[in-house]
């Protein structure tokens, strides 16, 4: 059930290489100097030439590589233990079709626009605000074939995508401690798992424990509504709404809204809705049992796995195949595990000392 995308990684060698060809490294303190715009340095990132001799390896990898493409940052200090560049860095998603030189193109674009994502206005002020010197920092590449399946209207997305972390640093519980972990589920790409999306949030321990209670009215209006997917007819990464997606297969992790607010889970695999219904996305039978395949037990066993690896709470991003032609001869849908890193601190979060104040300097008590 745990699988791995198909990954190349273009290293921060590569990275230097293409600075020092281009006679970038000038641009570069001149941008974080404030002489020139950060967009005047994204640009001169976007038009310079690459290296030949990775243009080939890249043609290469193409040759054989026909699946729509994710090409994904990872920084030397995107994994920083003490810092989280979670979302601070760019990535990219393609459609990689047509003609071999229009999709090395558009791969070789992708690349240089993650490059010059080192530099632009979030990366440099996430810097700034934790004492980071720019000069140390290095961008690496990773390309991977995108997780999922062409649905209708001709957009590409996995079923069910998400992020976890092995410690959750706001339980919602005093029957939860930090050490459960918890868990962003959304339907379609993990973009839409992060930062204040609404997906649905859960502790690998106790699943069925909402954060925002059993309310039906509060759970519908803190569900996933806006669902990223890829276009491959060439519009890229774009939002759609649940109700668009027109896919049977939804039915297997939504739940049904009635006309009076009610909510319920579908009786058959592919249920057909009357005209005052709808989906809404509440994973409830994927994370709170076994019979779509074993969520809980998987991810679970995954983050304390990992931690014991890395020795540090994790993070990781992960998409679940339920249609392809592997998921099929699996019988199951498939865990696709798509990075795994540090989770980084949080200062807020240190020890603090407190001081032994004297009882002359003290206001209230």
């Amino acid at each position: 059930l745990l699988c791995f995308p198909s990954s190349t990684i273009l290293t921060t060698e590569i990275f230097d290489e293409f600075i020092a060809a281009s006679g970038l490294d000038d641009v570069i303190r001149a941008g974080c100097r404030k002489e020139i715009s950060l967009d005047e340095v994204a640009e001169r990132f976007t038009t310079a030439a690459f290296p030949e001799r990775w243009l080939d390896r890249l043609s290469d990898l193409l040759d054989h590589e026909k699946r729509p493409l994710v090409v994904r940052s990872s920084s030397v200090m995107e994994d920083d233990p003490e810092h989280s560049f979670a979302g601070i860095y760019l990535s990219e998603f393609l459609p990689n079709r047509g003609p071999l030189e229009k999709r090395l193109s558009e791969l070789v674009e992708s690349i240089q626009r993650v490059y010059a994502s080192t530099f632009g206005r979030n990366a440099r002020a996430y810097r700034k605000r934790h004492h980071l010197n720019w000069e140390e920092e290095g961008m690496a590449v990773l390309v991977q074939n995108m997780i999922g399946s062409s649905y209708s209207h001709g957009w590409f997305y996995p079923l069910v995508g998400g992020v976890a972390f092995s410690r959750n640093f706001y339980p919602w519980s005093s029957r939860l401690s930090p050490e459960d972990g918890i868990v962003r589920l959304v339907v379609g790409t993990g973009t839409r798992a992060v930062g204040r999306e609404y997906a649905r949030v859960f502790s690998p321990r106790l699943p069925g424990l909402r954060p925002e209670g059993i309310d039906a009215a509060t759970i519908v209006r803190n569900s996933q509504e806006t669902v990223d997917v890829l276009d491959i007819t060439g519009a890229g990464l774009v939002q759609r709404q649940l109700n668009q997606l027109d896919n049977p297969l939804l039915t297997k992790i939504c739940s049904i809204v009635d006309g009076d607010g009610t909510i319920s889970e579908p009786f058959a695999p592919v249920a057909v809705l009357s005209g005052e219904q709808r989906l809404v996305a509440s994973f409830s039978r994927l994370i709170e049992g076994v019979s779509l395949m074993p969520f809980g037990p998987l991810i679970r066993q995954l983050l304390e796995g990992l931690e014991k690896l890395f020795q540090l709470p994790v993070d990781v991003e992960f998409a679940l195949d339920f249609s392809s032609a592997q998921a099929s001869e699996a019988a199951s849908p498939l865990f696709f595990l798509l990075q795994a890193r540090p989770l980084g601190g949080r200062p807020e979060h240190s020890r603090i000392t407190i001081p032994d104040t004297p009882e002359d300097r003290v206001l209230l008590d």
